[in-house]
């Protein structure tokens, strides 16, 4: 048992390697960069403020390029970022709160998150487990059917409904 149990650890492990690895690949193959939307001054338009140094100082900061402005190896980078995942630091949020670390974000609704989950998984114990029990007593009856068919619907029903 014990061997499985090494073994499907492992498993777990490379599976979490090569997945994490395979969507970093796919994100760093995408057409453009993170600040191609930007619009560039002196393109055209008169209120850009962003330069390209600004780019390069951002693409320096997100450990896009090196000191010397040498676009960083795609392995060297994912290398970089599976430490800093590790070791819990994800980084800043500019889609959520503009430069809050991600970290303390998460940590800021873990308590409520964790209060809805223990709260939805308690009802629906209280209610799953009676009747569970009903139907496995009053076995082939109608409101066992209607559980199977109430509970069959409920495993399809996507989470967000």
């Amino acid at each position: 048992m014990t061997t499985y149990l090494i073994r499907r650890l492992i498993q777990s492990v490379l599976v979490l390697l090569l997945s994490s690895a395979a969507i970093f690949a796919l994100l760093n193959a995408v057409p453009g960069g993170p600040f191609s939307g930007l619009r560039i001054a002196g393109a055209g338009d008169k209120k850009s403020q962003v330069t390209q140094q600004d780019i390069a100082r951002m693409e320096q900061l997100l450990g896009l390029r090196d000191e010397n402005g040498n676009p960083i190896p795609i392995h060297i980078r994912y290398v970089n970022w599976l430490k800093k995942a590790v070791r819990g630091d994800w980084g800043k949020s500019w889609a959520v709160a503009q430069g809050q670390d991600v970290s303390f974000l998460l940590k800021s609704r873990l308590g409520n998150t964790i209060l809805l989950m223990t709260s939805a998984t308690i009802i629906s114990l209280l209610f799953a487990i009676p009747a569970g029990i009903y139907s496995a007593v009053h076995q082939y009856s109608k409101f066992d059917y209607l559980l199977t068919t109430f509970t069959f619907f409920g495993i399809a029903m996507p989470v967000f409904w």
